[in-house]
């Protein structure tokens, strides 16, 4: 039955479209083509003057009479002719439930059309709803349009369910137009998915269906709003190809691409719809301006600002304002002024907006001074407050204290300081200076304040005073808070009458500030005094301050005048606060015992105090050192019944009291009650425990104990290593003991001379006294001495003090021990002369001493260390042949043998070699590698840009835990920076504690960030190593010049010379090249040549190279060629200053004066060292010079070139051009 329906509609409408004479173009207005009757039209206007009418009633007999001739017709003529759509609503519900009136979907479309106008979802989902039940029959282009109108209002879900669902039931058979209609609903919602477009395509195209204009258009803005940049412009190539492309399929792609930030694609669209004669709308181009100002593209914004101008558009004062906003942020000040005065001259009257743009986003002086100047008649009262504001902040973040204040003491009229600043002249000169406001005022005092210059900041306030403004709470609470700090509670007070007098009322703030002052100073009187005005103006005092109070009177042993301290704050009216009594029983416990603060304890609580969990766990850790345990417990008990949860500190005090006092089973069943609280044992509980199980005799219990307490991922510390040894030690388990002893020399924990004692005597006790003799041996090698007692301890002193001495004394012995040459050996191993160990060694075997396993490694020892020296004087004389040659010789090679071959090669430049010999060392693995070892590796790595070696060596050192000392983290931070990651640098320098940094570390990460073109940031932080006290040396200064080279910044490079002249040191030849590089860049030869002309040192040929560049790339070749000449009567065997006056007369066309350098350089030997390129692939250097064809590779490497340069070569049809990335 279902089919045959399908079948009947399917006929009706294909003799439709054959009658298309006939057909009813599809509108939800009154349509002239259905034809309404004299008395129909009558009928439609009375049905509007009744429903308009007030009040309105459905009962109204009139309306009744009326019913009985509605038709589909009249309703929707009666629904275009409402104006409001809540009355139309009305109407068409009333209309639906008439009897014998059925709405068509004319009468529904024209329903939903007004519905989508003006959002109203809720009865537009309702509408669905009548339209699947009435189960009226519609075409395809009524059903599309009652689609589009609900993809107008984003119920997409909607829309798409009653395209299926009047499918499914018969209702129309959907034609293109229909699915056109789904795509462009779909396609109205941003979060609508690629997948459900890509089924609707697939249904079309099983149809039958063509695709055409309407049916990609919606596609290509479903896979630009899904970011599918690929599939978007595979889409506008079909649609380019088949020539639909228009206005507004070309908005929706250009506009995308600006969204995703491919700002030159959206320009060569752009570029590409020009040729095409399709022109985008206003709004189009103001969209786009304001991407590309948004992804910092301020070039390609004003390329298409001129073509707006070109094409006659007229920009308005919202796109003037967001070209200017990006030329601010950019930092673009002459730009910025033109665009303004541009705007001027249009007529367009400029906002606040703009203006303030251009104040708050410039703050050097200079800077604003110049905007001032261009503005000032546009400017009103808020403008000139905002300039204010932003000079003022400019000075605060450059720490220019002194400018900020004699700037604002200049608008309020006082010169005593310095002379008065252009801004305010220019604004005298217009009528428009005016005293600054509250927030500008509380810009310098903060300044002032944190600058430590609180004086300035009183004389500021008591300007402020006279000139008749009232200064503001904040600077009041500035300059208290400052007194305080320096511990000025008087003058604070002071200055908190003058606030009454003022009439300006005291915060929280100010007061407690003054008194945690008074705090501080322990003036127990004044802070009480200072209570009383807090009751006054209804303040509470914050308890840190009364109980830093507290604290120190109990510091100062005044237990007593703490607690009546607490007493005299609550005869004031405040509240009582446990933590200042808990600071107070803690200080009579320190100061008159535990039974006093027990009592302290009991009154508080009897006087309705609770106390928490602090103050128990003070008592009970007080009563348990005084081995009180069980008074203790009662105390815990107590605590509990009040429902306190002890902490871990808590549990930790209790478990250490009952193993002192022997009660480890009561220490233990504390552990059981610490889980049932769900609280862990840490590091301390496991060491009170194991202390108090060896101390019980209880050995194995105390290993179960340690195994529990690393299998749950608590590690022991070194307390609670030596707990375990020395307890196992005085149960007699030496042997268990000495493996924990070597596992916590593993981790590099040091045990004290008790730990080797109980050692010595548990194996001395057990009788094995090898064993205990070779403990005490390594506790003399270690320095781990006991107390002088006995003759062989002031021997093993000697030996590694006095080895002299230690020799003659043994040797005026009878029948001296034999360690004690082994000791006298060692001393001599570790001497300024190791050879006199082995002269040693000679002279006892001729008296019958048997060398034993603790001689032979002093010997070998003694023996490197001469083969080192002879190795370190080869290489840093940079002979490394000869140095290569004692090392290859060397048959056991420790740390220093490494590092000084590495260093050599370094130091002479063959630093391929250097990282060589470090891979063999790390092979070998006989060497730990240290810092000076990893620093030379480091300088090897920086100067071949091995990035990636370095980056190994980086790991190497964060493996073995080598300490990141300054030197080595400045290493790393030069190696990242010469590699080219700077990223890498920045991490390890912000890895850093400033506490532990030097001017060295600084000055690698401003040189790395300048030599990376960071010019701003490089500046930025020097002004941070100022902050943090770190003093400038000569070298930051040469890093701050090459910075101010790179930038281009000639103003900051004179600033920087002339505080390396203030500073006190003497500016050296690299010092004054940098200056004249920075004035050759910026094309002031003449200032440079001047400059040269002036200095106290005669110039050198890095001086005169750089301004030989300057006047090359200035056009000055006059000037070139006396600085050229001068370069070779000073480095006459440079040949790279022959090759430079050779390009000056080459440029020049004196060709056979070029020629002539040429004869020059042969005549007197000097050759020119050949250019190389160093390529750094998979840790394997390659180097290259021109037409080089050395490398085993050569042939691929130059038959990739000549594909890649007949590829760049090849002509490209304009027709074949893709947009497809």
């Amino acid at each position: 039955m279902a089919f045959s329906r399908i079948a009947l509609l399917c006929q009706r409408f294909s003799r439709q479209q054959q009658q298309r004479q006939l057909h009813r173009p599809f509108t939800t207005k009154l349509d002239n083509t259905r034809f309404l009757y004299p008395n129909q039209s009558k009928l439609a206007q009375n049905l509007i003057a009744i429903f308009t009418r007030q009040p309105f009633s459905p009962e109204d007999p009139e309306l009744l009479k009326l019913a009985p001739e509605l038709n589909t017709k009249v309703v929707e003529t009666v629904l275009n002719g409402f104006k409001r759509w809540g009355l139309a609503y009305l109407f068409f519900n009333w209309a639906s439930k008439q009897e014998g009136y059925r709405n068509d979907m004319y009468a529904y479309n024209a329903m939903a059309s007004i519905l989508s106008r003006v959002r109203q979802n809720a009865s537009l989902t309702a509408l669905v709803g009548d339209v699947l039940n009435s189960r009226c029959l519609m075409s395809p282009g009524a059903l599309g349009f009652f689609i589009r109108c609900l993809g107008n209002a984003g119920l997409v879900e909607e829309a798409s369910s009653v395209f299926d669902r009047v499918r499914e039931m018969g209702l129309c058979v959907p034609n293109a137009y229909t699915y056109n209609c789904l795509l462009e609903a779909i396609s109205k919602s941003n979060s609508s998915s690629v997948e459900l477009v890509e089924a609707r395509l697939k249904e079309m195209r099983d149809c039958g269906f063509h695709f055409d204009k309407f049916t990609l258009t919606p596609v290509l803005q479903v896979y630009c709003n899904n970011g599918k940049s690929e599939r978007a412009l595979s889409v506008f190539n079909e649609i380019l190809s088949r020539d639909w492309l228009d206005e507004h399929i070309s908005t929706i792609l250009v506009v995308s691409f600006c969204k995703w930030g491919q700002v030159d694609k959206a320009f060569e669209l752009i570029e590409m719809l020009e040729e095409r004669h399709i022109r985008l709308n206003y709004k189009t181009y103001c969209v786009l301006i304001h991407g590309f100002v948004k992804e910092s593209r301020i070039d390609k914004a004003f390329q298409l600002f001129e073509k707006m101008r070109r094409m006659g558009m007229n920009a308005d004062i919202a796109l003037y304002d967001v070209l200017i906003g990006g030329l601010c942020k950019h930092k673009d000040l002459e730009m910025a002024l033109s665009l303004y005065l541009e705007i001027k001259r249009s007529g367009i009257p400029p906002d606040r907006g703009i203006l303030g743009k251009l104040i708050c986003s410039f703050s050097e002086e200079s800077e604003l001074s110049r905007i001032t100047k261009v503005i000032i008649g546009d400017i009103d009262t808020k403008c000139v407050m905002l300039l204010y504001k932003s000079l003022l902040e400019g000075f605060s973040r450059n720490d220019l204290v002194h400018e900020a204040y004699s700037f604002i003491r200049s608008l309020m009229g006082n010169h005593e300081s310095d002379g008065v600043s252009e801004i305010v002249k220019l604004l005298k000169d217009q009528n428009k200076a005016i005293l600054p406001d509250s927030d500008s005022l509380s810009i310098v005092i903060d300044c002032l304040v944190k600058a430590n210059k609180v004086d300035m900041a009183m004389t500021l306030l008591h300007d402020i005073v006279q000139n008749g403004l009232i200064p503001s709470l904040m600077m009041y609470n500035n300059i208290i808070e400052g007194m305080c700090k320096e511990g000025r509670s008087e003058e604070s007070l002071k200055l908190l009458g003058e606030m009454k007098d003022a009439g300006v009322e005291p915060s929280q703030f100010t007061l407690n500030c003054i008194y945690g002052c008074l705090a501080e100073r322990c003036d127990f009187a004044g802070a009480l005094d200072l209570l009383k005005k807090m009751r006054f103006y209804g303040f509470e005092p914050w308890i840190k301050h009364t109980t830093f109070l507290v604290k120190k009177l109990c510091e100062n042993g005044k237990a007593v005048d703490a607690c009546k301290y607490i007493d005299d704050v609550a005869g004031e009216g405040f509240l009582r606060h446990m933590v200042a009594y808990t600071a107070a029983i803690d200080g009579l416990i320190k100061n008159e015992g535990v039974d006093r603060g027990l009592e302290l304890f009991r009154d508080t609580c009897a006087n309705g105090h609770c106390p928490d969990v602090i103050a128990y766990h003070v008592l009970i850790k007080a009563l348990c050192k005084a081995y009180r345990t069980t008074e203790a417990d009662n105390l815990f008990n107590e605590m509990v019944s009040k429902g306190l949860k002890p902490s871990v500190a808590t549990y930790n005090s209790m478990i250490d009291g009952w193993c002192k006092e022997g009660e480890i089973d009561r220490g233990l069943s504390c552990i059981v009650r610490m889980y049932e609280d769900e609280k862990n044992p840490d590091v301390i509980t496991y060491t009170s425990l194991i202390h108090g199980l060896c101390a019980s005799g209880r050995p194995s219990e105390a290993i179960s104990r340690w195994n529990e307490m690393k299998g749950k991922d608590c590690y022991p510390n070194r307390i609670t290593f030596m707990a375990l040894i020395q307890g196992l030690c005085n149960c007699g388990w030496s042997s268990e003991a000495l493996v924990y002893f070597r596992e916590m020399e593993e981790k590099e924990m040091e045990p004290d001379s008790a730990v080797y004692l109980s050692l010595v005597s548990s194996f001395l006790s057990s009788e094995n006294i090898s064993a205990g003799f070779g403990i005490f041996r390594e506790m003399v090698h270690k320095g781990r001495f006991p107390v002088s007692v006995d003759r062989n301890y002031l021997l093993a002193v000697d030996a590694t003090s006095d080895v002299n001495y230690a020799y003659k004394f043994l040797s005026k012995l009878s029948n001296p021990p034999d360690y004690g040459w082994n000791f006298v050996i060692r001393g001599f191993s570790n001497s300024k002369n190791p050879e006199k160990s082995i002269r040693v060694y000679i002279q006892i075997l001729r008296s019958g001493f048997s060398p034993d396993h603790m001689t032979y490694p002093f010997l070998l020892k003694s023996s490197s260390r001469l083969s080192n020296r002879k190795l370190d004087a080869y290489a840093k004389c940079g002979d490394v042949v000869s140095a290569r040659l004692v090392f290859d010789e060397m048959t056991t090679r420790d740390v220093v043998s490494w590092s000084s071959m590495i260093d050599g090669y370094v130091k002479s430049g063959e630093y391929n070699e250097a990282l060589e010999i470090f891979d063999q060392m790390m092979r070998m693995g006989s060497s730990k590698a240290n810092e000076v070892t990893m620093v030379s590796v480091l300088c090897a790595c920086a100067h071949l840009g091995a990035l990636n070696q370095g980056k190994t060596v980086h790991r190497y050192i964060l493996d073995v835990h080598l300490p990141l000392t300054v030197i080595l983290q400045t290493s790393l931070i030069d190696m990242y920076a010469k590699c080219g990651s700077i990223g890498d640098a920045w991490g390890v320098f912000c890895g850093a504690s400033v506490k532990e940094t030097d001017a060295l570390m600084w000055n690698a990460m401003i040189g790395g960030l300048a030599s990376h073109g960071f010019i701003r940031e490089s500046l930025q932080l020097f002004h941070k190593m100022k902050e943090s006290k770190i003093d400038p040396d000569e070298i930051t200064f040469l890093c701050l010049l090459a910075a101010c080279s790179h930038g281009g910044l000639v103003k900051e490079a004179w600033h920087f010379f002339t505080s390396l002249k203030e500073s006190g040191a003497e500016p050296k030849s690299e010092h004054y090249a940098c200056m004249v590089d920075v004035l050759s860049r910026a094309g002031l030869v003449k200032d440079a040549h001047d400059f040269i002309s002036e200095m106290p040192i005669k110039p050198t040929g890095s001086i005169l190279g750089a301004l030989q560049n300057g006047c090359i790339n200035h056009g000055n070749l006059e000037l070139a060629e006396t600085v050229g000449k001068k370069l070779i009567e000073l480095q006459p065997h440079n040949d790279g200053r022959y090759v430079g006056l050779a390009n000056v007369y080459a440029i020049n066309k004196q060709f056979g004066a070029a020629r002539s350098m040429r004869e020059a350089m042969e005549k007197k030997g000097v050759k020119k060292i050949a250019g190389h390129s160093i390529i750094d692939l998979n840790g394997t250097s390659h180097r290259f010079i021109a037409h080089d064809k050395s490398h085993f590779h050569s042939d691929k490497i130059y038959a990739v070139l000549q594909l890649i340069g007949t590829w760049m070569n090849l002509d490209v049809d304009e027709d074949d051009h893709c947009f497809c990335s």
